[in-house]
């Protein structure tokens, strides 16, 4: 592969790093609350179980971008091969800040959506328009 595409998939396999690193910790950290709080249903401070889907989520998260920045550092090892002196933190932060925006302006827009939807069939139930 050439250097201009290997740095290319330097700055394009952190982008996705950067896109899947906040999705995990929050996979992560529901996990550990939903762990932690107790069930009111149940007896006094009985925890409950560990949630499958939300392990399932978190671990297939985790593993996804334990699979990207594997080839992240397989083609950062490859550029650095191909030339001696290649600025790999440079692409990288960028890829990771853009990842970062993008993952945020899905989150504000699928919050948008999902409040205007909630606000519409609110509308139906009470029949007339919010």
């Amino acid at each position: 592969m050439s250097a201009e595409r290997l740095q290319e998939a330097v700055a394009g396999l952190s982008g996705l790093a950067g896109f899947l690193l906040i999705p995990m910790l929050a996979a992560w950290v529901r996990l550990l609350l939903r762990m932690l709080e107790t069930d009111p249903r149940q007896a006094l401070n009985a925890r409950r179980g560990v949630p499958t889907t939300a392990l399932a989520r978190a671990l297939l998260i985790s593993l996804l971008l334990a699979f990207v920045l594997s080839n992240w550092q397989s083609a950062g090892v490859e550029l650095r091969e191909l030339r001696r002196e290649a600025a790999v933190l440079g692409p990288t932060l960028g890829g990771i800040g853009v990842g970062l925006l993008m993952w945020g302006i899905y989150a504000v827009a699928f919050r948008l959506l999902r409040a205007d939807y909630l606000r519409h069939r609110a509308a139906r139930r009470m029949g007339r328009l919010l």
